[in-house]
């Protein structure tokens, strides 16, 4: 009892120094930054004292919550700088994990995934300046994992409610952006390629710092609200988030965003189901087209900038293997293996220092052995993920294949929370079994009365 106070107020204190350092001067020019790590002094102390019901809930939401309101670039110019979300969600995952350790539970393949951290990490430190932001993303998702997989059933209910809350501010915040042209309410505004194809405005992120995040965490809460089955309003939530993914110019994200919508439609395996996902997508064609949104997501995707560089991604893979030396090709450079590689030559120099494939990205990180660990702790996931939740997490697969969402902390923990939610779900009877369920037998009491019945006479006498 006393071993985890201690190590709580550790954490706390700790949490505490970090974020009040220069109080004045965060008062006077960053006062909403101030706001937010107040926020995060005052919840993490809660946890001290909250109870246990609903520690782990609060664990996860709250660090999921810092990684999304506090993005990096809003306390780059801090002492600290972009580690302050890092500290804070580490510091609330570290709470949940201590003092509700009775109720932690092991989820699958996270030995697994540890040792896909071990490979990178000492790959890194082999072959490059390990760099601590990049080395604390892969263990603040695993501690999200963990947390989120040890929820219980009320808590899931809630975690549901939380990220799609999220989700919407964020999503109102990035309509205010293109519609009004409001800057961001946090961190530096996105202009590396800032035109929007399916709107004037400009991009939307939110508080986010990134297009391509804000779309990631839309598609998140959009397969948790496909999943919850929430009925009318989570229909109308959900054309909201679909809509919020226009806003952010994220041709990779609509279109995962309506395939996710398409697949669900479809996995109701009702004929109803099946008829309104035929029509519908007849009629959204038929509107998109006339539009011009389909020739604007073509233009925007198949142009040669961009084609051309996720192709040289996965055209990579090749020289990844054969054309670095054995210890590399096996356990990858680490976490900075991006530039020495495009250097080099084994990744194609086109301009652009992003793989933009997050596949290809373990691959070039932790080699053959990181990236069979981790890919396969993936594919093992899906096996294992419910029907319900499945095509919200294949858009999220979908979506590694143009965006490294491991190398954000708030997508990385959102990938792991959704594997783990999905798979403590309980499984969802199809209407097929809903329509038959056998009736069992009446339960024989335990003491039956005995009927004596009349015997016939043994012999007749007349």
């Amino acid at each position: 009892m006393k071993s985890w106070r201690r190590t709580s107020e550790v954490v706390v204190w700790l949490l505490v120094v970090s974020v009040v350092v220069g109080p004045v001067w965060l008062a006077l020019r960053a006062p909403a930054v101030a706001l937010v790590c107040l926020l995060v002094v005052v919840t993490t102390t809660a946890l001290l004292f909250i109870r246990i019901k609903r520690l782990l809930l609060l664990s996860a939401l709250g660090s999921v919550t810092v990684l999304v309101v506090l993005p990096s670039s809003a306390v780059a110019g801090l002492p600290f700088g972009s580690f302050y979300p890092a500290i804070a969600a580490l510091a609330l995952i570290a709470v949940g994990l201590v003092r509700g350790r009775a109720l932690i539970r092991r989820p699958p393949y996270l030995w697994h995934l540890w040792a896909f951290f071990l490979v990178v990490t000492a790959a890194t430190f082999a072959h490059s300046t390990p760099n601590p932001f990049s080395i604390l993303i892969v263990p603040l998702g695993i501690g999200v994992y963990v947390v989120t997989f040890s929820m219980s059933r009320q808590d899931r209910a809630a975690w549901v409610i939380g990220i799609t809350s999220l989700a919407v501010a964020e999503t109102v915040l990035g309509l205010s952006e293109v519609v009004l042209g409001l800057p961001p309410l946090l961190g530096a505004e996105f202009t590396t390629s800032p035109v929007n194809p399916f709107m004037d405005g400009g991009r939307a992120q939110g508080t986010l710092g990134h297009p391509l995040v804000l779309a990631f965490l839309q598609l998140v809460a959009l397969g948790l609200l496909f999943a919850s089955r929430s009925g009318i309003r989570g229909l109308i939530v959900a054309t909201l988030l679909l809509g919020g993914l226009a806003t952010t110019g994220s041709a990779s994200g609509v279109v995962v965003g309506l395939a996710t919508t398409l697949l669900w439609f479809l996995n109701r395996r009702t004929s109803a189901g099946t008829i309104l996902a035929v029509l519908t997508t007849a009629i959204v064609t038929i509107v998109v087209a006339n539009a011009g949104v389909v020739q604007d997501i073509v233009a925007a995707e198949l142009n040669p900038q961009n084609v051309g560089h996720r192709m040289n991604s996965i055209l990579a893979v090749e020289n990844l293997i054969f054309q670095r030396p054995v210890a590399e090709s096996l356990f990858g450079g680490g976490f900075g293996a991006a530039g020495p590689l495009y250097a080099s030559g084994v990744l194609v120099n086109d301009g652009f220092y992003a793989i933009d494939n997050q596949f290809v990205t373990f691959l070039a990180q932790s080699g053959l052995v990181g990236a069979s660990l981790v890919i396969g702790a993936f594919i093992a996931i899906t096996i294992r993920t419910p029907r319900v939740f499945m095509p919200g997490w294949l858009g999220l697969l979908f979506m590694g294949a143009s965006f490294d969402f491991m190398a954000w902390y708030v997508t990385a923990a959102l990938t792991f929370s959704y594997a783990a939610f999905a798979m403590t779900a309980r499984r969802e009877p199809t209407p097929a079994e809903k329509e038959f369920r056998p009736v069992s037998p009446p339960r024989i009491a335990a003491r039956s009365t005995v009927v004596r019945m009349p015997q016939p006479h043994s012999s007749l006498s007349g």
